[in-house]
């Protein structure tokens, strides 16, 4: 069975800036996500306002899950940068 995603507007807003090409490879992790979300280029993240990121190309996808009711919250999608992984 798969997840539900949600994408909130944040990451919505980045998603729609994005180059086609890279708009498609961001769009191709977030299916991969639907089906696994532990699966592929992930890390847990300690102090951040997600639990998990992945890595897909030079961009990085920050979510959460709620296991109990299998949603992943897409929060963030960015570019890396030495900025990127801020704390709360």
């Amino acid at each position: 069975m798969s997840w539900n995603v949600r994408v909130t507007k944040t990451a919505e807003k980045f998603l729609l800036r994005m180059q086609k090409a890279d708009r498609e490879r961001v769009k191709d992790a977030l299916k991969e996500i639907r089906e696994n979300p532990f699966a592929g280029d992930i890390v847990w993240l300690k102090d951040q306002k997600s639990d998990l990121r992945r890595r897909t190309g030079n961009w990085r996808i920050l979510f959460s899950l709620d296991t109990e009711n299998k949603i992943v919250w897409i929060e963030d999608i960015d570019r890396r940068t030495t900025t990127t992984y801020k704390k709360n």
